[in-house]
């Protein structure tokens, strides 16, 4: 490819290719020119250095996310548990960039507008501001978390899962072996992500001054 072809956004997508199919640690301006088939230097013209590639990647995987698509008309707790879900399944899509997401600032406009439904959303429905950026950064983690525990194969996940605790004794740890009997050790990470967001509406819900939840608009 010719260097005067390059655009910023050719730079950016062949960077998240090579975060999706190798990792954060395969990524460099080196790799970068060499996956174009041009001079590393001519990607510093559009990208000024890694940081801003990072960033680059970032708002690539968040604009991802159609914000558009959640139904106006439901309510709260549901366009909130939409917005989550549709967050996740993004980042399930791009393990590798989830730890990038979950450590860097967002800044791009598309990121930006993510966090800006969120916060409208809860803060529409009577939420305290400082509560509803606690809420996000709260499902911005564990969605990093469960991204990159996806990343194991679904075999893997499922042959281990509750086996380690399965010849607990009863006597020292009651509760665990009953888990672990019953099976509750075993729940598939969609499962724990809804519960998570579950909980984090109910405190939502908890935390106003009525104790029966936000106002539904």
């Amino acid at each position: 490819m010719a260097a005067q072809g390059l655009t910023r956004e050719m730079l950016t997508s062949a960077a998240l290719r090579i975060v999706d199919d190798d990792g954060l640690h395969a990524l460099s301006m080196r790799r970068l020119g060499s996956e174009l088939r041009v001079d590393p230097m001519a990607a510093y013209r559009h990208i000024p250095n890694k940081g801003t590639l990072l960033d680059e990647v970032v708002e690539a995987v968040m604009s991802e996310i159609d914000t558009d698509a959640v139904d106006a008309s439901l309510p709260w707790q549901d366009r909130l548990r939409a917005l989550a879900v549709s967050y996740l399944a993004t980042l399930m899509a791009h393990p590798n960039a989830a730890p990038l997401i979950a450590e860097r600032s967002l800044r791009g406009a598309g990121s930006l507008r993510v966090v800006e439904k969120a916060l409208r959303i809860m803060t529409d429905a009577g939420a305290q501001l400082g509560d509803a950026i606690a809420t996000i950064d709260a499902i911005g983690l564990l969605a990093a978390g469960i991204a990159q525990a996806s990343s194991a194969s679904v075999e893997q996940a499922e042959a281990t899962a509750g086996k380690p605790l399965a010849g607990l004794p009863p006597e020292g740890f009651p509760l665990l072996a009953q888990a672990a009997a019953a099976g509750a050790l075993s729940d598939g990470l969609a499962d724990v992500f809804n519960f998570a967001i579950d909980a984090m509406i109910a405190a939502l819900e908890a935390k106003s001054p009525s104790g029966h939840g936000p106002r539904v608009p």
